[in-house]
């Protein structure tokens, strides 16, 4: 049956009618082939720089050099009898897989929220070249008829980031990362786990990890057999007694001094050091960028077993590794002389995204529980837009930030 046609009182000369948009092609946790889009709005803005720009208005995807993505289209304002054509452009750039070319594109696939008719294409990166990006087009009847809908697509060179991981005792106690029942833990448990137990469970978070950072071309390798032990005592520094109670890392305010121990304690140049403890007072994890602090002072990201806890514990180290490359909290602004910062924004915008503050939890409506991850789970967005000089949207793509520091680490 033919759809019902749409009454519309244009408020805006410059207003953007669009009857379809695109999103994620699959529910739940993040899949390495089913990226989260850019969609917030269609404004373009700047983009970082290096990246290319085209005329197209709407929304934005990244897609890892060589590999694929699938998107879906949804069907918000048109039916599903019309036919649907896949166009993409240059050639060199981006290539359509999925349907072949000049076939429509066919009703069916994983809905990203139940009942959402909608259809997926796929489609691959063929070369990140400078100052240039792809264009994804939905045309209505043919390859050539009117446009219903597009976005524009970047194509990134991958980036691989070493990581390996240190497993911490602290007097005595050291992590379990939750694989021992809390009635039976004692003194010395992370001994009585084997080291292999470990190691694979920090292992089995990465192939997530991954997963949300391929849209930027970003590869956390964690190389497992670096994984090591080492040992802390108490300690006196700055005249603080340090360490006061067995497993845990308790600074308050703003000190850092138990923090600074432990990633100054070990670490190798070449990697983002990861140090599990049993315990962090107010924290499942706290980082230190290498961006914003010398190697004197140390970085890297320290990680209690209570990030175990989190519905999605590879979220947790995502969010950490995000913020050691330099990436914000992007519902927060500085306010005030102490330059405080508070989260302002708790928007679908900014809840999606891979590091937000977590300041807001939305219960109701239902449907702001769920970005498309689960119901109450963290969203796994990294934006490509850069919609400064709204300041409660991050400091700018996150995507951008990202790259620029991971090609200047180590």
């Amino acid at each position: 049956m033919a759809s019902e046609p749409i009454r519309l009182r244009i408020r805006q000369g410059s207003q953007i009618v669009t009857p379809l948009r695109f999103g994620r092609a699959r529910f739940g946790p993040a899949s390495a082939d089913h990226p989260d889009i850019d969609d917030r709005g269609f404004a373009m803005n700047s983009r970082p720089f290096g990246w290319g720009t085209t005329d197209a208005r709407g929304a934005m995807v990244g897609v890892t050099e060589g590999l694929t993505a699938q998107i879906a289209v949804l069907r918000e304002d048109i039916g599903e009898d019309a036919k649907l054509f896949v166009t993409t452009q240059p050639d060199n750039l981006v290539e359509l897989v999925f349907p072949p070319r000049g076939a429509p594109l066919p009703l069916g696939g994983t809905p990203t929220r139940v009942g959402d008719p909608h259809d997926v294409l796929t489609v691959r990166g063929i070369k990140d070249q400078a100052f240039r990006c792809g264009k994804i087009q939905v045309r209505l009847g043919s390859t050539t008829g009117p446009v219903l809908g597009e976005m524009e697509c970047h194509i990134f060179a991958p980036k691989e980031v070493r990581c390996v991981a240190w497993l911490v005792t602290i007097r005595g106690i050291g992590p379990n990362l939750r694989l021992l029942p809390k009635a039976v833990r004692q003194p010395g448990d992370d001994l009585q786990i084997p080291f292999n137990q470990y190691v694979e469970e920090i292992n089995k978070d990465f192939d997530q990890i991954n997963a949300i950072f391929r849209p930027a071309g970003v590869i956390i390798h964690y190389q497992p057999e670096r994984t090591r032990r080492f040992s802390i005592d108490r300690k006196r520094k700055a005249g603080n007694q340090l360490f006061k109670f067995p497993g845990k890392v308790n600074d308050k305010g703003t000190s850092t001094l138990e923090f600074d121990a432990v990633i100054n304690e070990k670490f190798v140049d070449d990697a983002i050091n990861l140090y599990f403890v049993h315990r962090a007072l107010g924290f499942a994890a706290a980082t230190f960028s290498p961006f914003q602090r010398s190697r004197s002072e140390g970085f890297g990201i320290v990680v209690s077993d209570s990030y175990k806890d989190f519905e999605d514990p590879a979220h947790v180290l995502a969010h950490e590794i995000g913020h050691f490359f330099l990436m914000d909290h992007p519902d927060e602004i500085e306010s005030g002389p102490q330059q405080t910062r508070d989260s302002v924004r708790g928007d679908m915008w900014t809840l999606r995204n891979v590091d937000f503050s977590n300041q807001f939890h939305h219960r109701n409506p239902p449907h702001h529980r769920d970005l498309g991850y689960g119901n109450d789970v963290n969203g796994e967005l990294l934006t490509l837009k850069d919609l400064r000089p709204d300041s409660t949207l991050g400091a700018g793509s996150h995507v951008g930030i990202l790259r620029r520091s991971a090609r200047r680490f180590p």
